[in-house]
């Protein structure tokens, strides 16, 4: 078996790729996702652990995990059994991948840096709602490592056939691995400030800003920002920018996503329009962001249009379709509420664009939910024409969590001025907003629990375009994205 490099930088390392999986390296490497049967698994079966190496600092009652050696994990397409942790709808990346494979960009670390003599390795990476469990090596002969929760698992295949695992010997507590009440939480949350007017008669661009709020070890930690979009994916944590092209008499704006602290090859953008263009962002995803859009030389803070792209082709001129994201019922739905919204207007419908763009959504905030919001064009192209809603709900390639623990109307009944709410997963934190503030509380079976934590004032009309989770040790992952951020005044009760 190829031997391991120990070097103090890989327990850094080998916990982050936990946490944001594999990269794309030069578009060399061959992948694919799939959700395979069990006979095309690699992997699958039931697997004996040989020994654990426990590779994150800050993981405690390390004894218990250490007794788990000897046991078993099982791995199928349809669940997969870690220690007394169930994952019940599994995916999985398949990669093969050389020695320049990077693990992290942050700390610029290869394959060829932690493995020696590798010029070609099987991984494969499990995936649950979005969220990276775990990364598997496949060293063949039934032998490999799991990399999972902070922890190297070396691992020999008992039997190719997955079984029901009794857990009753030697049982992890819930709050060693499960990510519950008790569980540190953080989320980043970007803000978005509009455009304004200025004093020349143009308009400035929006900007953003993106915040990381954390509750460790039952205290909330500084609350730290950064300029622009921070967010995470599966395969790091990523920024993005806004740039404009001012040339010619032309303005176009334009996005660079890339890994935070990771570089960005260079781009010659070949601009093919005699039109400025304006872009400003709804909504952000691992994978997508949803815009919306003007194209014209008379730009008045109006968007004649929306358009869903991925982060990984992010100046795409044309959005995905939404059949691309969900299902090709989409397209009745879409194309039913586009009707009955035609339907509904007052005004005069002959100078609507009858043709249905399919790729003409975003995501917008309402009630405390994220809602999919077509647009019903005009023949003006400066009008910015009708927004509706439609019947569809977000699905987990747009979101990974999106649910309110305490109904809208409660909320709304304890703060009547209430324009936003968002609770974390794990039932701990929970945000309000309103128009220019935004309240961080704690709650208890469901319920606000108390005065607020910290109160964070908003600047300029800012709004929420993203909130992402993330509990257990994710938290220290996470929160080392900002480990150069700004410190934020907090009002504290």
């Amino acid at each position: 078996m190829k031997a391991l490099k120990r070097s103090g930088v890989l327990l850094l390392i080998l916990l982050f790729t936990l946490i944001v999986g594999c990269s794309k390296v030069d578009g060399k490497d061959t992948q694919s996702i799939k959700a395979p049967k069990n006979e095309g698994l690699s992997i699958d079966g039931t697997w004996k652990i040989k020994n654990i190496d426990i590779l994150d600092e800050e993981i405690e009652n390390k004894d218990v995990l250490l007794n788990q050696i000897g046991d078993f994990i099982s791995i199928s397409n349809k669940k997969i059994s870690i220690f007394n942790k169930e994952y019940s709808n599994p995916r999985f990346k398949l990669k093969v991948v050389d020695e320049n494979y990077i693990l992290s960009y942050e700390l610029n670390l290869k394959v060829k840096d932690v493995i020696d003599n590798t010029s070609k390795l099987n991984i494969v990476s499990i995936i649950d709602s979005n969220s990276i469990v775990g990364e598997f090596f496949d060293l063949g002969n039934d032998s490999g490592y799991l990399f999972y929760s902070g922890m190297l698992i070396e691992l020999t295949r008992e039997d190719k056939e997955p079984k029901d695992l009794d857990y009753s010997k030697g049982k992890i507590e819930a709050e060693i691995l499960n990510e519950d009440y008790n569980s540190d939480v953080g989320a980043m949350i970007t803000l978005k400030t509009p455009r304004i007017l200025m004093e020349n008669g143009d308009y400035s661009a929006e900007e953003y800003r993106t915040i990381w709020v954390s509750l460790k070890d039952q205290k909330l930690q500084p609350i730290m920002e950064k300029d622009n979009i921070i967010f995470p994916r599966l395969n790091g944590i990523w920024t993005i920018e806004k740039d404009i092209y001012s040339k010619d008499n032309k303005h176009i704006e334009y996005f660079t996503a890339k890994p935070l602290d990771g570089k960005v090859e260079e781009h010659s953008f070949v601009f093919n329009t005699d039109q400025n263009v304006y872009k400003n962002i709804n909504f952000i995803s691992n994978d997508y962001i949803s815009i919306e859009k003007y194209e014209g030389n008379n730009f008045n803070n109006i968007f004649t249009s929306f358009q869903t792209i991925p982060v990984d082709n992010v100046n795409s001129n044309v959005g995905v379709s939404i059949d691309e994201i969900f299902s090709s019922e989409a397209k009745e739905k879409y194309k039913k509420d586009f009707n009955d919204a035609v339907n509904a207007l007052n005004n005069n419908k002959s100078d609507v664009v009858s043709t249905i763009d399919y790729t003409n959504f975003t995501l917008k905030r309402n009630e405390g939910k994220w809602t999919l919001n077509g647009k019903i064009m005009t023949n003006d192209l400066d009008n910015d024409g009708t927004t509706f809603k439609l019947s569809i709900n977000p699905n987990k390639k747009l979101l990974n969590y999106d649910t309110l623990l305490i109904p809208w109307k409660d909320l709304k009944s304890n703060f009547p001025f209430i324009t936003d709410a968002y609770t974390a997963p794990t039932g701990r934190l929970a945000f309000i907003t309103f128009n220019d503030k935004l309240l961080i509380y704690e709650l208890e079976d469901k319920t606000i629990k108390g005065s607020p934590l910290a109160v964070i004032n908003l600047k300029n009309d800012e709004e929420i375009i993203m909130v992402e989770w993330a509990s257990g040790s994710y938290v220290s992952t996470w929160s080392r994205a900002f480990k150069d951020g700004i410190e934020i005044d907090m009002e504290e009760d």
